[in-house]
Protein backbone atom coordinates (compact mmCIF):
# COMPACT_ATOMS: atom_id res chain seq x y z
CA UNK A 1 0.00 0.00 0.00
CA UNK A 2 2.80 2.40 1.13
CA UNK A 3 4.62 1.56 -2.29
CA UNK A 4 1.50 2.36 -4.28
CA UNK A 5 0.79 5.62 -2.87
CA UNK A 6 4.50 6.64 -3.18
CA UNK A 7 3.99 5.68 -6.56
CA UNK A 8 0.89 7.36 -7.13
CA UNK A 9 2.86 10.85 -5.35
CA UNK A 10 5.54 10.37 -7.79
CA UNK A 11 3.24 9.74 -11.16
CA UNK A 12 1.30 12.95 -9.92
CA UNK A 13 4.44 15.02 -9.64
CA UNK A 14 6.14 14.16 -12.46
CA UNK A 15 3.08 15.16 -14.62
CA UNK A 16 3.20 18.13 -12.51
CA UNK A 17 6.79 18.89 -14.04
CA UNK A 18 5.83 17.67 -17.02
CA UNK A 19 3.11 20.08 -17.15
CA UNK A 20 5.06 23.22 -15.93
CA UNK A 21 7.53 22.61 -18.95
CA UNK A 22 4.71 22.40 -21.53
CA UNK A 23 3.27 26.13 -20.04
CA UNK A 24 6.78 27.34 -19.95
CA UNK A 25 7.73 26.19 -23.55
CA UNK A 26 4.73 27.13 -24.69
CA UNK A 27 4.51 30.73 -23.47
CA UNK A 28 8.19 31.17 -24.92
CA UNK A 29 7.39 29.56 -28.06
CA UNK A 30 4.29 32.62 -28.22
CA UNK A 31 6.37 35.73 -26.91
CA UNK A 32 9.10 34.81 -29.25
CA UNK A 33 6.40 34.70 -31.97
CA UNK A 34 4.77 37.92 -30.65
CA UNK A 35 8.52 39.92 -31.15
CA UNK A 36 8.32 38.20 -34.79
CA UNK A 37 4.95 39.49 -35.89
CA UNK A 38 6.00 42.89 -34.02
CA UNK A 39 8.93 43.40 -36.33
CA UNK A 40 6.75 42.24 -39.57
CA UNK A 41 3.95 44.30 -38.76
CA UNK A 42 6.88 47.23 -39.20
CA UNK A 43 7.54 45.25 -42.91
CA UNK A 44 3.76 45.12 -43.40
CA UNK A 45 2.53 46.77 -46.92
CA UNK A 46 -1.58 47.00 -47.08
CA UNK A 47 -2.97 45.41 -50.17
CA UNK A 48 -6.52 46.71 -51.53
CA UNK A 49 -9.17 44.47 -49.67
CA UNK A 50 -6.95 45.98 -46.42
CA UNK A 51 -7.07 49.46 -47.05
CA UNK A 52 -10.79 49.10 -47.50
CA UNK A 53 -11.25 47.83 -44.47
CA UNK A 54 -9.28 51.11 -43.49
CA UNK A 55 -11.69 53.03 -45.36
CA UNK A 56 -14.93 51.66 -43.60
CA UNK A 57 -13.78 52.58 -40.00
CA UNK A 58 -11.76 55.99 -41.00
CA UNK A 59 -12.10 59.30 -39.48
CA UNK A 60 -15.42 61.10 -39.30
CA UNK A 61 -17.41 57.69 -39.55
CA UNK A 62 -19.88 57.05 -36.86
CA UNK A 63 -20.36 53.33 -35.90
CA UNK A 64 -23.59 53.50 -37.33
CA UNK A 65 -21.98 54.53 -40.48
CA UNK A 66 -19.87 51.72 -40.36
CA UNK A 67 -22.50 48.88 -40.11
CA UNK A 68 -23.99 50.88 -42.62
CA UNK A 69 -21.78 50.27 -45.12
CA UNK A 70 -21.82 46.25 -43.90
CA UNK A 71 -24.82 46.38 -44.83
CA UNK A 72 -24.86 47.93 -48.40
CA UNK A 73 -21.62 47.92 -50.24
CA UNK A 74 -19.99 45.37 -48.19
CA UNK A 75 -22.55 43.01 -48.07
CA UNK A 76 -20.20 40.06 -48.81
CA UNK A 77 -18.29 40.60 -45.76
CA UNK A 78 -19.40 40.83 -41.77
CA UNK A 79 -18.75 43.58 -39.68
CA UNK A 80 -17.44 42.18 -36.25
CA UNK A 81 -13.64 42.22 -36.96
CA UNK A 82 -14.00 46.08 -38.15
CA UNK A 83 -16.26 47.02 -35.17
CA UNK A 84 -12.53 45.80 -32.94
CA UNK A 85 -10.53 47.61 -35.59
CA UNK A 86 -13.08 51.07 -35.06
CA UNK A 87 -11.85 51.32 -31.16
CA UNK A 88 -8.02 50.61 -31.94
CA UNK A 89 -8.03 52.52 -35.53
CA UNK A 90 -9.53 56.36 -33.60
CA UNK A 91 -7.73 56.07 -30.23
CA UNK A 92 -4.41 55.07 -31.47
CA UNK A 93 -1.27 56.54 -33.70
CA UNK A 94 -2.13 55.95 -36.74
CA UNK A 95 1.14 53.04 -37.37
CA UNK A 96 0.56 49.68 -38.76
CA UNK A 97 1.50 47.93 -35.41
CA UNK A 98 -1.67 49.86 -33.73
CA UNK A 99 -3.88 48.51 -36.73
CA UNK A 100 -2.26 45.23 -36.92
CA UNK A 101 -2.20 44.51 -33.20
CA UNK A 102 -5.77 43.24 -32.85
CA UNK A 103 -5.22 40.35 -35.18
CA UNK A 104 -1.93 39.43 -33.75
CA UNK A 105 -3.11 39.30 -30.74
CA UNK A 106 -6.57 36.87 -31.78
CA UNK A 107 -3.95 34.61 -33.94
CA UNK A 108 -1.65 34.29 -30.55
CA UNK A 109 -5.37 33.48 -28.49
CA UNK A 110 -5.80 31.12 -30.90
CA UNK A 111 -2.89 29.12 -31.39
CA UNK A 112 -2.78 28.89 -27.21
CA UNK A 113 -6.39 27.31 -27.26
CA UNK A 114 -5.88 24.83 -30.36
CA UNK A 115 -2.58 23.47 -28.57
CA UNK A 116 -4.17 23.30 -24.95
CA UNK A 117 -6.96 21.50 -27.61
CA UNK A 118 -4.68 19.07 -29.10
CA UNK A 119 -3.46 18.31 -25.61
CA UNK A 120 -6.72 17.59 -24.03
CA UNK A 121 -8.08 15.54 -26.95
CA UNK A 122 -5.38 13.60 -28.66
CA UNK A 123 -1.89 13.67 -26.55
CA UNK A 124 1.25 16.04 -25.31
CA UNK A 125 2.86 15.23 -28.36
CA UNK A 126 0.27 16.46 -30.47
CA UNK A 127 0.29 19.56 -29.06
CA UNK A 128 3.46 20.71 -29.34
CA UNK A 129 3.28 19.24 -32.67
CA UNK A 130 0.47 22.20 -33.38
CA UNK A 131 2.19 24.50 -31.77
CA UNK A 132 5.87 24.12 -33.58
CA UNK A 133 3.64 23.93 -37.05
CA UNK A 134 1.97 27.45 -36.29
CA UNK A 135 5.09 28.98 -34.96
CA UNK A 136 6.82 28.53 -38.73
CA UNK A 137 3.37 28.77 -41.22
CA UNK A 138 3.59 31.68 -43.61
CA UNK A 139 -0.61 30.98 -43.58
CA UNK A 140 -0.79 31.53 -39.56
CA UNK A 141 1.91 34.52 -39.58
CA UNK A 142 1.30 36.15 -43.16
CA UNK A 143 -2.24 35.61 -43.75
CA UNK A 144 -4.06 35.67 -40.33
CA UNK A 145 -1.94 37.64 -38.16
CA UNK A 146 -0.49 40.39 -40.36
CA UNK A 147 -3.43 40.71 -42.31
CA UNK A 148 -5.61 43.39 -41.93
CA UNK A 149 -9.23 41.48 -42.64
CA UNK A 150 -11.34 39.28 -40.90
CA UNK A 151 -9.17 36.07 -40.94
CA UNK A 152 -7.43 36.79 -37.48
CA UNK A 153 -10.82 36.75 -35.83
CA UNK A 154 -12.31 33.80 -38.10
CA UNK A 155 -9.22 31.43 -36.97
CA UNK A 156 -9.87 32.55 -32.86
CA UNK A 157 -13.16 31.89 -33.01
CA UNK A 158 -13.31 28.46 -35.22
CA UNK A 159 -10.86 27.61 -32.65
CA UNK A 160 -12.57 28.54 -29.57
CA UNK A 161 -16.21 27.19 -30.90
CA UNK A 162 -14.12 23.68 -31.69
CA UNK A 163 -12.99 23.71 -27.83
CA UNK A 164 -15.88 25.13 -26.40
CA UNK A 165 -18.28 22.94 -28.28
CA UNK A 166 -16.24 19.75 -27.18
CA UNK A 167 -16.06 20.70 -23.72
CA UNK A 168 -19.65 20.97 -23.81
CA UNK A 169 -20.03 17.67 -25.19
CA UNK A 170 -18.08 16.24 -22.15
CA UNK A 171 -20.02 17.93 -19.77
CA UNK A 172 -22.76 20.03 -19.87
CA UNK A 173 -23.65 22.99 -17.79
CA UNK A 174 -25.24 26.76 -18.05
CA UNK A 175 -21.37 28.14 -17.75
CA UNK A 176 -20.41 25.65 -20.53
CA UNK A 177 -23.62 26.61 -22.68
CA UNK A 178 -23.45 30.01 -22.54
CA UNK A 179 -19.52 30.20 -23.55
CA UNK A 180 -20.54 27.80 -26.33
CA UNK A 181 -23.48 29.92 -27.20
CA UNK A 182 -20.91 33.16 -27.09
CA UNK A 183 -18.21 31.61 -29.12
CA UNK A 184 -20.41 30.96 -32.20
CA UNK A 185 -22.07 34.35 -31.85
CA UNK A 186 -18.48 35.47 -32.65
CA UNK A 187 -17.54 33.08 -35.28
CA UNK A 188 -20.92 33.69 -37.03
CA UNK A 189 -20.32 37.83 -37.34
CA UNK A 190 -16.75 37.19 -38.17
CA UNK A 191 -17.16 35.55 -41.72
CA UNK A 192 -19.88 33.79 -43.57
CA UNK A 193 -17.44 30.49 -44.01
CA UNK A 194 -17.71 30.68 -40.19
CA UNK A 195 -21.25 29.80 -40.66
CA UNK A 196 -20.80 27.30 -43.06
CA UNK A 197 -18.41 25.68 -40.17
CA UNK A 198 -20.90 25.88 -37.38
CA UNK A 199 -23.22 23.96 -39.61
CA UNK A 200 -20.54 21.46 -40.45
CA UNK A 201 -20.76 21.33 -36.46
CA UNK A 202 -24.69 21.81 -36.02
CA UNK A 203 -24.62 18.55 -37.67
CA UNK A 204 -21.89 16.60 -35.53
CA UNK A 205 -24.39 17.59 -32.87
CA UNK A 206 -27.16 15.86 -34.35
CA UNK A 207 -25.49 12.89 -34.57
CA UNK A 208 -24.50 13.03 -30.91
CA UNK A 209 -28.26 13.71 -30.41
CA UNK A 210 -29.37 10.55 -32.80
CA UNK A 211 -26.86 7.90 -30.33
CA UNK A 212 -27.79 9.93 -27.03
CA UNK A 213 -31.01 11.63 -26.56
CA UNK A 214 -30.03 13.14 -23.74
CA UNK A 215 -27.23 15.27 -25.52
CA UNK A 216 -30.61 17.47 -26.64
CA UNK A 217 -28.72 20.42 -25.52
CA UNK A 218 -26.49 20.45 -27.58
CA UNK A 219 -28.26 22.51 -30.17
CA UNK A 220 -28.94 24.88 -27.80
CA UNK A 221 -25.98 27.36 -28.32
CA UNK A 222 -26.60 26.96 -32.53
CA UNK A 223 -30.17 28.20 -31.95
CA UNK A 224 -29.01 31.01 -29.88
CA UNK A 225 -26.23 31.78 -32.92
CA UNK A 226 -28.96 31.64 -35.36
CA UNK A 227 -31.56 34.26 -33.33
CA UNK A 228 -28.55 36.36 -32.88
CA UNK A 229 -27.42 36.41 -36.56
CA UNK A 230 -30.45 36.30 -38.99
CA UNK A 231 -31.75 40.06 -38.14
CA UNK A 232 -28.72 41.42 -39.26
CA UNK A 233 -28.54 38.83 -42.36
CA UNK A 234 -32.44 39.46 -43.35
CA UNK A 235 -31.63 43.25 -42.90
CA UNK A 236 -28.26 42.89 -45.14
CA UNK A 237 -30.19 40.87 -47.83
CA UNK A 238 -32.85 43.52 -47.74
CA UNK A 239 -30.62 46.88 -47.96
CA UNK A 240 -28.05 45.38 -49.77
CA UNK A 241 -26.76 47.32 -53.10
CA UNK A 242 -24.81 44.82 -54.79
CA UNK A 243 -25.61 41.62 -56.42
CA UNK A 244 -25.24 39.30 -54.34
CA UNK A 245 -26.14 36.19 -56.71
CA UNK A 246 -22.68 36.87 -58.64
CA UNK A 247 -19.06 37.13 -57.84
CA UNK A 248 -15.83 38.15 -58.41
CA UNK A 249 -14.24 34.38 -58.07
CA UNK A 250 -14.07 31.84 -61.47
CA UNK A 251 -15.25 28.49 -61.09
CA UNK A 252 -12.79 26.12 -59.20
CA UNK A 253 -10.63 23.70 -61.12
CA UNK A 254 -9.88 19.87 -59.88
CA UNK A 255 -6.04 20.87 -59.24
CA UNK A 256 -7.46 24.07 -56.36
CA UNK A 257 -8.80 21.29 -53.97
CA UNK A 258 -4.92 19.40 -53.16
CA UNK A 259 -4.29 23.62 -53.91
CA UNK A 260 -5.94 24.72 -50.56
CA UNK A 261 -4.68 21.95 -48.30
CA UNK A 262 -1.26 23.53 -49.47
CA UNK A 263 -2.37 27.15 -48.79
CA UNK A 264 -3.70 26.00 -45.06
CA UNK A 265 -0.38 24.56 -44.40
CA UNK A 266 1.63 27.34 -45.32
CA UNK A 267 2.70 25.85 -48.67
CA UNK A 268 4.66 23.11 -46.96
CA UNK A 269 4.40 20.23 -48.91
CA UNK A 270 5.87 18.02 -46.48
CA UNK A 271 3.27 19.06 -43.87
CA UNK A 272 1.12 18.22 -46.23
CA UNK A 273 1.93 14.68 -46.46
CA UNK A 274 1.88 14.64 -42.40
CA UNK A 275 -1.60 15.80 -42.94
CA UNK A 276 -2.36 12.80 -45.41
CA UNK A 277 -0.82 10.35 -42.53
CA UNK A 278 -3.24 12.34 -39.41
CA UNK A 279 -6.69 11.98 -42.46
CA UNK A 280 -6.00 8.89 -43.25
CA UNK A 281 -4.94 7.15 -39.71
CA UNK A 282 -8.37 9.11 -39.11
CA UNK A 283 -10.24 7.32 -41.31
CA UNK A 284 -9.00 3.77 -39.98
CA UNK A 285 -9.61 4.85 -36.53
CA UNK A 286 -13.10 5.75 -37.65
CA UNK A 287 -14.13 3.42 -39.84
CA UNK A 288 -12.26 0.08 -38.59
CA UNK A 289 -11.84 0.58 -34.78
CA UNK A 290 -15.30 1.85 -35.02
CA UNK A 291 -13.62 4.96 -32.59
CA UNK A 292 -16.32 7.53 -33.27
CA UNK A 293 -15.14 10.41 -30.73
CA UNK A 294 -16.91 13.30 -31.91
CA UNK A 295 -13.41 15.02 -31.92
CA UNK A 296 -11.88 12.61 -34.39
CA UNK A 297 -14.80 13.28 -36.81
CA UNK A 298 -14.76 16.72 -36.58
CA UNK A 299 -10.82 16.86 -37.15
CA UNK A 300 -11.13 14.32 -40.20
CA UNK A 301 -14.45 15.43 -41.79
CA UNK A 302 -14.83 19.12 -41.50
CA UNK A 303 -11.98 20.42 -43.69
CA UNK A 304 -12.85 18.27 -46.56
CA UNK A 305 -16.31 17.90 -46.67
CA UNK A 306 -16.71 22.20 -46.38
CA UNK A 307 -13.74 22.08 -49.18
CA UNK A 308 -16.30 19.72 -51.27
CA UNK A 309 -19.72 21.61 -50.71
CA UNK A 310 -18.34 24.80 -51.90
CA UNK A 311 -15.98 23.47 -54.71
CA UNK A 312 -19.15 21.94 -56.10
CA UNK A 313 -21.34 24.85 -55.79
CA UNK A 314 -18.99 27.03 -57.73
CA UNK A 315 -18.06 24.69 -60.36
CA UNK A 316 -21.54 23.56 -61.04
CA UNK A 317 -24.56 24.87 -59.23
CA UNK A 318 -23.39 28.82 -59.13
CA UNK A 319 -20.37 29.45 -61.21
CA UNK A 320 -21.20 32.96 -61.82
CA UNK A 321 -20.71 33.18 -57.48
CA UNK A 322 -18.33 31.13 -56.92
CA UNK A 323 -17.13 31.43 -53.08
CA UNK A 324 -13.99 28.62 -53.53
CA UNK A 325 -11.08 31.05 -52.53
CA UNK A 326 -8.42 29.39 -50.24
CA UNK A 327 -8.37 32.39 -47.99
CA UNK A 328 -11.96 31.50 -46.95
CA UNK A 329 -11.19 28.04 -45.81
CA UNK A 330 -9.13 29.38 -43.24
CA UNK A 331 -12.47 28.47 -41.10
CA UNK A 332 -11.86 25.23 -41.55
CA UNK A 333 -7.37 25.65 -40.77
CA UNK A 334 -7.76 24.21 -37.06
CA UNK A 335 -9.32 21.12 -37.94
CA UNK A 336 -6.25 20.37 -40.87
CA UNK A 337 -3.57 21.13 -38.04
CA UNK A 338 -5.57 19.01 -35.69
CA UNK A 339 -5.21 16.04 -38.00
CA UNK A 340 -1.45 16.82 -39.44
CA UNK A 341 -0.82 16.48 -35.10
CA UNK A 342 -3.05 13.39 -35.16
CA UNK A 343 -0.34 11.81 -37.88
CA UNK A 344 2.51 12.82 -35.55
CA UNK A 345 0.97 11.53 -32.44
CA UNK A 346 0.12 8.17 -34.20
CA UNK A 347 3.43 7.76 -35.70
CA UNK A 348 5.26 8.17 -32.21
CA UNK A 349 3.12 5.23 -31.20
CA UNK A 350 4.38 2.96 -34.16
CA UNK A 351 5.64 -0.69 -33.40
CA UNK A 352 6.61 -1.86 -29.61
CA UNK A 353 9.61 -0.33 -27.61
CA UNK A 354 12.02 -1.12 -29.17
CA UNK A 355 10.99 0.34 -32.67
CA UNK A 356 9.13 3.16 -30.88
CA UNK A 357 12.01 5.04 -30.80
CA UNK A 358 13.23 5.34 -34.18
CA UNK A 359 9.27 6.15 -34.98
CA UNK A 360 9.86 8.72 -32.46
CA UNK A 361 13.49 10.16 -33.78
CA UNK A 362 11.65 9.92 -37.23
CA UNK A 363 8.90 11.63 -36.68
CA UNK A 364 10.71 14.44 -34.99
CA UNK A 365 13.06 14.52 -37.58
CA UNK A 366 10.23 14.93 -40.54
CA UNK A 367 8.11 17.69 -38.32
CA UNK A 368 11.65 19.82 -37.88
CA UNK A 369 12.70 19.44 -41.31
CA UNK A 370 8.93 20.33 -42.54
CA UNK A 371 8.64 23.47 -40.28
CA UNK A 372 12.16 24.49 -41.09
CA UNK A 373 11.36 24.74 -44.43
CA UNK A 374 8.08 26.65 -43.25
CA UNK A 375 10.16 28.69 -41.21
CA UNK A 376 12.32 29.94 -44.30
CA UNK A 377 9.52 30.46 -46.59
CA UNK A 378 7.87 33.08 -43.93
CA UNK A 379 10.39 34.98 -43.03
CA UNK A 380 11.14 35.33 -47.11
CA UNK A 381 7.12 36.52 -47.35
CA UNK A 382 7.23 38.27 -44.34
CA UNK A 383 10.39 40.72 -46.02
CA UNK A 384 8.66 40.36 -49.50
CA UNK A 385 6.19 43.22 -48.82
CA UNK A 386 5.82 45.48 -52.02
CA UNK A 387 4.64 48.99 -51.41
CA UNK A 388 1.58 50.12 -53.37
CA UNK A 389 -0.84 52.06 -51.42
CA UNK A 390 2.03 53.67 -49.25
CA UNK A 391 4.35 55.23 -52.02
CA UNK A 392 1.84 57.68 -53.62
CA UNK A 393 1.52 59.33 -50.05
CA UNK A 394 4.91 59.34 -49.80
CA UNK A 395 5.95 60.85 -52.70
CA UNK A 396 3.44 63.50 -51.45
CA UNK A 397 5.04 64.33 -48.11
CA UNK A 398 8.39 64.36 -49.71
CA UNK A 399 7.32 66.95 -51.97
CA UNK A 400 5.17 69.09 -48.67
CA UNK A 401 2.86 70.54 -51.14
CA UNK A 402 -0.51 69.32 -50.55
CA UNK A 403 -1.70 72.14 -48.11
CA UNK A 404 -0.55 74.82 -51.28
CA UNK A 405 -3.70 76.36 -52.61
CA UNK A 406 -2.25 75.52 -56.12
CA UNK A 407 -2.47 71.84 -55.74
CA UNK A 408 -5.25 69.24 -56.09
CA UNK A 409 -5.16 65.48 -55.40
CA UNK A 410 -7.65 63.68 -57.16
CA UNK A 411 -8.72 60.34 -56.28
CA UNK A 412 -10.26 58.23 -59.13
CA UNK A 413 -12.35 55.27 -58.17
CA UNK A 414 -14.19 53.17 -60.54
CA UNK A 415 -17.06 51.87 -57.65
CA UNK A 416 -18.36 52.81 -54.23
CA UNK A 417 -16.08 50.26 -52.51
CA UNK A 418 -12.98 51.78 -54.44
CA UNK A 419 -14.32 54.66 -53.71
CA UNK A 420 -14.22 53.62 -49.86
CA UNK A 421 -10.42 52.58 -50.71
CA UNK A 422 -9.45 55.59 -51.46
CA UNK A 423 -11.45 57.48 -48.46
CA UNK A 424 -9.32 55.27 -46.13
CA UNK A 425 -5.83 55.65 -47.99
CA UNK A 426 -6.08 59.48 -47.73
CA UNK A 427 -7.13 59.20 -44.12
CA UNK A 428 -4.51 56.61 -43.22
CA UNK A 429 -1.84 57.75 -45.34
CA UNK A 430 -2.71 61.43 -45.25
CA UNK A 431 -5.13 63.41 -43.00
CA UNK A 432 -4.10 61.63 -39.82
CA UNK A 433 -0.36 62.05 -40.25
CA UNK A 434 -0.93 65.87 -40.94
CA UNK A 435 -0.81 66.02 -44.40
CA UNK A 436 -4.64 67.03 -45.19
CA UNK A 437 -4.91 68.37 -49.02
CA UNK A 438 -6.00 71.59 -49.63
CA UNK A 439 -8.22 71.05 -52.54
CA UNK A 440 -9.49 66.61 -52.47
CA UNK A 441 -11.89 65.37 -54.89
CA UNK A 442 -12.85 62.19 -54.52
CA UNK A 443 -14.65 60.87 -58.14
CA UNK A 444 -15.61 57.91 -60.17
CA UNK A 445 -15.28 59.78 -62.94
CA UNK A 446 -12.98 58.62 -66.16
CA UNK A 447 -11.55 61.84 -67.47
CA UNK A 448 -9.41 64.76 -65.92
CA UNK A 449 -10.98 66.87 -68.21
CA UNK A 450 -14.50 66.80 -66.95
CA UNK A 451 -13.07 66.85 -63.05
CA UNK A 452 -11.65 69.68 -63.67
CA UNK A 453 -14.61 71.32 -65.38
CA UNK A 454 -16.75 70.33 -61.74
CA UNK A 455 -14.25 71.99 -60.14
CA UNK A 456 -14.57 75.25 -61.99
CA UNK A 457 -18.11 74.87 -61.63
CA UNK A 458 -17.63 74.49 -57.63
CA UNK A 459 -16.03 78.30 -58.28
CA UNK A 460 -19.00 80.09 -59.77
CA UNK A 461 -17.55 80.11 -63.36
CA UNK A 462 -13.69 81.18 -61.92
CA UNK A 463 -11.09 79.02 -63.18
CA UNK A 464 -9.11 77.86 -60.15
CA UNK A 465 -5.54 77.75 -60.69
CA UNK A 466 -3.61 74.23 -60.25
CA UNK A 467 0.36 74.25 -60.73
CA UNK A 468 -0.18 70.58 -59.97
CA UNK A 469 -2.70 67.49 -59.90
CA UNK A 470 -1.81 64.64 -57.93
CA UNK A 471 -4.01 61.77 -59.16
CA UNK A 472 -4.59 58.13 -57.22
CA UNK A 473 -5.99 55.39 -57.61
CA UNK A 474 -7.81 54.24 -60.48
CA UNK A 475 -5.09 55.90 -62.95
CA UNK A 476 -5.23 52.72 -65.63
CA UNK A 477 -8.35 54.38 -66.79
CA UNK A 478 -8.53 58.56 -66.17
CA UNK A 479 -7.67 60.05 -69.25
CA UNK A 480 -6.53 64.09 -69.51
CA UNK A 481 -7.09 65.64 -73.19
CA UNK A 482 -6.84 69.47 -72.23
CA UNK A 483 -3.54 71.10 -73.28
CA UNK A 484 -2.76 73.19 -70.11
CA UNK A 485 -1.24 70.10 -68.42
CA UNK A 486 1.47 67.50 -68.80
CA UNK A 487 2.41 64.35 -67.33
CA UNK A 488 6.09 64.49 -65.37
CA UNK A 489 5.40 61.15 -63.90
CA UNK A 490 3.21 58.20 -64.73
CA UNK A 491 3.54 55.06 -62.57
CA UNK A 492 0.83 52.06 -63.15
CA UNK A 493 2.07 49.55 -60.74
CA UNK A 494 2.04 51.87 -57.86
CA UNK A 495 -1.38 53.81 -59.64
CA UNK A 496 0.14 57.30 -59.12
CA UNK A 497 -0.13 60.47 -61.80
CA UNK A 498 1.26 63.89 -61.79
CA UNK A 499 0.55 66.61 -64.01
CA UNK A 500 1.93 69.82 -63.80
CA UNK A 501 0.81 72.81 -66.07
CA UNK A 502 2.91 74.14 -68.87
CA UNK A 503 2.88 77.17 -68.25
CA UNK A 504 5.58 76.88 -65.22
Amino acid sequence: MVIKNKNKMENKINKRKKDNVFLSVSAVALFLLFIYLIWGAGLKEFWYDEVATIGFVRSGLSLGDMLHYYQTIEVTNLPLYALILYGFYHTLPPENIWLLLPGILMTLTGIWLLVRLADRTIGRRAAYAVLVMCLFSTTVINRVALELRAYALLFFAAVLVTDSFLRLKDRMDIKRLCIASGAMIILAFSHYFGILYLVLLGIGALICILCDKKKWKLMLPFLVSMVAFLPWFITAMYTSKVDTGSFWIAPPEWMELPETVGYLLGGNYLLCILYGIGFLWLLYDIVVLKQTDLHRMIYALTGPVMMTVIFIYSRWVNPGGGLYENRYFIAALPCFLLTASYGIERLMEMGGKKHRKIAYGIAVGFLLVACAVGGIRSLSDSREQYARYSYAAEQMIIENDLKDQDVLLVCVSYDDVGEVVLEGWYDYYLFRKGYAAFHLIMTQNKSLDDVLKEECEAYEGNTPYFRKIYVVGDTDHIVYHGSDYTVTVQNFFYKFTVLERLDD
